[in-house]
């Protein structure tokens, strides 16, 4: 409508465009639109007032000519030009706003089919689609992040350059991020995440496709300068542009998961108790049990039981690394506090917990004496590591909070929990 409404303008004031006359000295080199040699053989050539357009195309009309040392300052066959530049631009700019959108709708919904594999069908295959997303999570994290090529800049970079041209987004890429996109905003797992994508596609599209003013005065700009020797760069510019725009794009992607790593060793940093916090390594395991283990407990009864739990981890992290007894009071009081069957499974949360940082421990000790690395007085020997003795004070120290004997809180416990759990939990009392 905007090329429209400028043709009919120039259409309904050409004739009185063409009678501006302005000295010819102020037409220099600097405003030709062609190489200048060309231009002195047009002025060669051709008269200022000629002009190389049929006099009929202009309804029969003198044309206006002006005085000596004088030139028309946009003369008939410049402003036909016009129109047709006109013309042309806007054939131009819907042809490739056309093929700009079918090959972005293209690509969505080639996503469909991801979309169909993340969202449950029914309530039995929740719990198991939960679990391939998490996969699936991993597997985004483990493609991007756990590469050699993940900590070289200069070759990350040529490879963010080659990927754009044979996949930039593959199934673990979209996965991740309708994870992350239904459980920041916190929005059930059967959430058509591909829809909400289409719409934005179309917001997008509904700003961007458009000849917006600063185009415009981009291209009054380069009509203004001398775009014969501009226009090299002009044209180079699409080309730079674009696949640094791509590869800007994958770098993001290839980034994330480095940044979430980095999250989750400073989250363990808080969790695990001081005599292990020197060992990165071991933090790095503790940091991807617990961390999936947080992320089932989350899945499975909502964030603000996840964050019950980690605050309650917390707290006898403390206990363990500092031995502060008034920490084992405080996660007492936290216990007590929450309903009998709500307490079990914070506890049983926290028994699970200590198990994975204690497992991933031993696992860490055993590679080291294996290698024959381990030293006296080293990182993390096999006494500093949390054994069931400790779980066992924890828990009894608990029970005696409550006040209970131990047949009372078996017979609580039975009826409520695992059979199996309830007989630990009653063979360690």
């Amino acid at each position: 409508m905007l090329l429209g409404v400028i043709s009919l303008l120039l259409s309904q004031t050409a004739r009185f465009i063409s009678e501006i006359c302005v000295p010819s000295s102020l037409f220099t080199s600097r405003f030709y639109i062609c190489s200048e040699s060309d231009y002195q053989d047009l002025l060669r050539n051709t008269d200022a007032n000629q002009t190389a357009l049929d006099k009929n195309m202009f309804g029969g009309q003198r044309l206006h000519v002006c005085g000596e040392g004088h030139e028309p300052f946009v003369s008939y066959e410049g402003l036909e030009q016009l129109h047709r530049f006109l013309f042309i631009l806007g054939i131009t700019h819907v042809l490739y706003s056309f093929v700009t959108v079918v090959l972005s709708m293209i690509k969505i919904y080639s996503w469909r089919k991801w979309e169909t594999l993340a969202g449950p069908i029914a309530a039995e295959e929740l719990k198991a689609r939960r679990t391939k997303v998490m996969r699936r999570q991993s597997t985004f994290v483990f493609n991007n992040a756990s590469h050699p090529w993940s900590k070289n800049k200069i070759l990350i970079w040529m490879l963010c350059f080659l990927r754009q041209f044979k996949g930039s987004i593959i199934r673990s890429d979209y996965l991740a991020l309708r994870l992350g996109f239904v459980t920041y905003h916190k929005l059930p797992h059967s959430y058509d995440f591909h829809k909400y994508m289409v719409r934005s596609m179309e917001d997008y599209y509904n700003g961007t496709i458009g000849i917006s003013w600063p185009l415009w005065a981009y291209v009054i700009v380069c009509v203004l300068i001398n775009v014969h020797a501009a226009q090299a760069a002009r044209r180079a510019a699409p080309t730079v542009l674009l696949p640094r725009l791509a590869s800007r794009r994958a770098m993001a992607s290839t980034k994330a998961p480095g940044e979430k790593h980095h999250s989750i060793d400073t989250q363990l940093h808080q969790l695990v108790p001081g005599k292990v916090s020197e060992d990165d390594k071991l933090i790095e395991y503790d940091a991807l049990l617990i961390d999936r283990f947080l992320n089932i407990l989350q899945d499975l009864h909502g964030p603000s039981l996840r964050e019950f739990v980690q605050e309650c981890y917390e707290v006898s992290a403390d206990y363990e690394g500092k031995g502060d007894t008034t920490k084992l009071g405080e996660l007492s009081a936290k216990l007590m506090g929450l309903a009998p069957v709500d307490a079990i499974l914070v506890a049983s949360s926290i028994l699970h917990m200590l198990n994975l940082a204690n497992l991933s421990e031993e696992v860490q000790i055993t590679h080291r004496c294996r290698n024959s690395k381990l030293k006296k007085g080293g990182f993390a020997d096999e006494g500093s590591a949390t054994t069931e003795s400790d779980i066992e004070e924890t828990l009894k120290r608990l029970v005696s909070e409550v006040g209970k004997s131990l047949e009372e809180v078996f017979e609580a416990l039975k009826n409520q929990i695992d059979p199996h759990l309830c007989l630990c939990l009653f063979y360690i009392f």
